[in-house]
């Protein structure tokens, strides 16, 4: 079979340099160049007339091309290389209506058309979304990188499949790409936004987008959670509606969001039902927030908040039995044990039984009798003692637990005898008697103490506390917001997502906080299409793609589906600053399927579409930078 290249192209430089790359790629390619578009179509009509027997002496062939070319029987013209400025919008079809001549006239096939590929200089612009929908294979850029000029025209050259070698090295990495497309946005909000979707999107999930609605300084993004997803019911109107809430926003998105998307819900439902809202909140904070309590208070004064600067702490007063801090032994003796203190009930001066090993809330007697009972005592314990040493005795029936704190750790005995009495030297002291508490009967005591209720609705807790509630299995049904020094990164936005409500910054923003924890708990139906400015406009979702290799030429990526051969995508190399961030578009030239442990994904292998001389450097300038980064990683 003869297979033919023909090249619009009346430059001698640029015809030489096409010339060689495609000699290179095959050297029995057959080449025939066409100074300009009539010469072309005085050939088409010429060839419409004769048939297959004009294929041989199409156009002209350059100088330097001498090798001696057989003739055989089948011909297939493989590839269709046009210069742009040729071209104008009908032309452009009519190269369509001549990929399909060729095919009725068996110069190619249905299945594998005759590849087009456009030259053009570099300050022509193309409506690539238009061409994406068109039979062009690529657009190659003047003046030609000899390299990508070569890449390109083998992938048109050889078909929709792997070639067999490859001059560009492509580069292995863990590096952030992301597949994006539009959707539409009927309407923004400072909590959210309306998209349509071809598909009912899982309620909860998690994505990420892209639109100048959400950029501030170097973030042109946002992590979104689908509130509810609901059939887009009218005239003309397919796909569902999709309540999408923020997911960690930054704090200058925040306050971009309150300056820009003027909103008052849910503030005016709010304000007008603040007495109803009775929630317990609990806030287990080390960053330092201190008057985050008070100010929730504030918001919400009929709900009860519960700070906490210490796990330890509230894991006390929480669950005291997996705390660490109780002991099993308190006194020397489980029950008789006596001790006498001085007339005030400070100091201690004696015990009984006499031992100078047995520990006494945790020291031996000579260590213990130096410190001062009170201060041993806690909070609840002053009290519980200061009702016996002013009554000067114990109601039968009634008596007392106290806690002590002592060397890190909590002590509990019951106080079951209190006597004022005088010693040998003629003092005034007090004599009292302890006995022992089971692990039960001291868990009992504090949980009842305890100022945490048995149902909380919102957990806020630091980045070193929310792991330990998660872990701990406590207050399932709340809702959790994470706080964090700083702003985390999408992969643990991915993570977190399953796992809380919502991430903030600390310290978090009031109004902000105060509005996604009222919003948490309002039914979804209330959330409605009139609660968003009605702005329409195309957004960018993304999806990130775990990479295997990427060059200047193309990307090979493993995908969950395959996704059509011919197809358009695009994509963004990621980088910290994304209000840089560059479309990079992308036609699929091949997919296989390939078994990924128990699962099966599908390897594709991307030809980068239209790149001009500004993409081709910020390629090898990301390429190189996060080489360097995955390398300081090892």
């Amino acid at each position: 079979m003869d297979i033919y290249a023909f090249v619009l192209e009346d430059e001698d430089k640029f015809q030489k340099q096409i010339f060689q790359a495609l000699r290179k790629i095959n050297p029995k390619l057959k080449i025939r160049f066409f100074n300009t578009l009539e010469d072309f179509s005085a050939w088409i009509a010429h060839f419409i007339k004769e048939g297959l027997s004009v294929v041989e002496t199409a156009g002209f062939r350059l100088a330097e091309d001498t090798e001696i070319e057989s003739v055989g029987g089948e011909k297939n013209v493989r590839l269709l290389m046009c210069k742009s400025e040729n071209l104008g919008v009908q032309s452009i079809s009519l190269i369509g209506k001549t990929i399909d001549l060729f095919a009725r006239k068996n110069l190619c096939t249905k299945e594998e058309k005759t590849a087009v590929v456009l030259t053009a200089f570099d300050h022509e612009k193309f409506d690539l979304k238009s061409l994406e929908a068109s039979f062009v294979n690529n657009i190659i850029f003047k003046p030609f990188d000899a390299l990508i000029l070569e890449e390109h025209t083998r992938y048109a050259l050889v078909g929709r499949k792997k070639p067999n070698d490859e001059n560009f090295k492509s580069n292995k990495l863990e590096a952030q790409v992301e597949m994006v497309k539009d959707i539409p946005c009927e309407g923004f909000s400072d909590l959210g936004f309306i998209t349509i979707s071809d598909r009912e999107v899982v309620t909860g999930s998690i994505s990420k987008f892209y639109s100048t609605e959400f950029a501030s300084e170097a973030v042109r993004s946002v992590m979104a959670k689908c509130v509810k997803s609901i059939p887009n019911t009218g005239k003309d109107q397919t796909g569902f509606l999709c309540w999408m809430e923020y997911f960690a926003l930054e704090v200058g998105q925040i306050k971009k969001f309150r300056k820009d998307l003027i909103n008052e819900f849910p503030t005016g439902h709010m304000d007008s039902r603040i007495n109803e809202f009775k929630k317990n909140i609990l806030i287990l904070d080390s960053l330092g927030d201190q008057d985050l309590s008070s100010s929730l208070k504030r918001y919400f004064p009929k709900s009860a908040t519960f700070y906490y600067s210490s796990w330890d702490r509230f894991a006390f007063d929480s669950t005291p039995e997996a705390s660490g801090l109780l002991v099993e032994k308190d006194v020397p003796i489980p029950s008789g044990y006596k001790m006498t203190l001085d007339g005030t009930g400070h100091y201690i001066i004696g015990q009984d039984p006499k031992s100078e090993t047995d520990l006494v809330f945790g020291e031996v007697f000579s260590e213990i009798k130096k410190k001062d009972f009170h201060v041993l005592l806690s909070a609840d314990g002053k009290k519980e003692w200061t009702e016996v040493f002013n009554a000067k005795q114990i109601t039968p029936g009634r008596e007392p637990i106290l806690v002590i704190n002592n060397l890190g750790k909590i002590f509990m005995a019951r106080l079951v005898q209190f006597r004022r009495t005088q010693n040998a030297a003629n003092m005034s002291v007090i004599e009292i008697m302890f006995s022992e508490l089971t692990m039960a009967e001291k868990v009992a005591y504090l949980k009842s103490k305890s100022p945490i209720p048995k149902t909380v609705d919102v957990v806020i807790a630091s980045i070193d506390m929310m792991p330990k509630i998660i872990e701990s299995k406590l207050y399932p049904n709340a809702k959790r917001i994470l706080i964090v020094p700083d702003q985390v990164g999408d992969k643990d936005k991915r993570e977190w997502a399953p796992l809380v409500y919502d991430i903030f910054e600390s310290p978090a923003d009031r109004n902000y906080l105060v509005k996604r924890i009222y919003l948490s708990f309002m039914e979804k139906f209330t959330w409605t299409v009139n609660h968003f400015n009605k702005v329409k406009t195309d957004i960018q979702s993304a999806q990130q793609i775990q990479i295997d290799e990427i060059s200047e030429a193309g990307i090979v990526f493993k995908y969950h589906r395959p996704l059509e051969i011919g197809s358009f995508r695009r994509f963004y190399l990621w980088t910290p600053n994304e209000v840089e961030l560059r479309d990079y578009h992308a036609n699929c030239n091949y997919f296989e399927e390939v078994k990924d442990g128990k699962t099966t994904v599908y390897n594709h292998h991307f030809v980068f579409f239209a790149m001009k001389d500004y993409y081709l450097k910020n390629i090898r300038l990301w390429v190189r930078e996060n080489y360097i980064l995955s390398k300081s990683k090892e």
